[in-house]
């Protein structure tokens, strides 16, 4: 998960990087995957994913909370990279989408439209962070890679969206827990006690 990784890389004195004997066995946990036979590897539900890391934690490292957001809403993915430190999205991927990765490109709508190789999930589900984004594309780690798309291709393509909030993207500043981008844990609290 390269979400912990990128966290304490911006936001921690300390890089932490989970091993894969402990991603396999939060995807085993999650999923019921059997490493030793390959059975039930069939991916999983964002939601698990994130109930999981809430509730259990992954290597050790739990979320605090996560929020879902409108992936047809682009303020709110703005929002969320820049304050969260990115977001969590689910890709219905078309076939096109594997050679544009294959030949370095980035993930754009073809002019066939959506159908055949352009269909989404033609290619399958696949959940990546969010991890940069400008007026033109946003940008993400996938396959131990960045790999940017064009705002249409987001458009047709994703069909879910959260925030995280990382206790490893927050760090101790003036006696308050605050991220890099500015983000007071203590005010969002209080935020919400007010909501009640």
């Amino acid at each position: 998960m390269s979400w912990d990784l990128e966290w304490t890389a911006n936001a921690q004195s300390k890089i932490f990087t989970p091993s894969d004997k402990q991603i396999v066995a939060a995807y085993s946990a999650i999923t019921g995957y059997n490493p030793k036979t390959g059975a039930n590897d069939n991916g999983a539900q964002e939601i698990d994913v994130l109930n999981y890391w809430r509730q259990t934690g992954i290597a050790g490292h739990k979320i605090q909370a996560f929020v879902a957001l409108e992936p047809a809403n682009h303020t709110h993915i703005m929002d969320g990279t820049s304050i969260f430190g990115g977001c969590y999205i689910g890709l219905a991927l078309p076939n096109t989408a594997k050679s544009q990765t294959q030949n370095h490109q980035p993930w754009s709508v073809t002019p066939a439209g959506t159908t055949g190789d352009d269909a989404p999930g033609s290619w399958g589900g696949h959940a990546v962070p969010v991890v940069a984004y400008d007026a033109r594309s946003i940008t993400v780690v996938t396959w131990g890679a960045l790999q940017t798309m064009t705002w249409g291709f987001w458009a047709v393509y994703c069909d879910e969206a959260y925030a995280i909030l990382s206790p490893d993207f927050l760090e101790k500043k003036a006696g308050q827990t605050v991220a890099p981008s500015g983000f007071n844990l203590a005010q969002l609290l209080e935020d919400l006690a007010d909501l009640k």
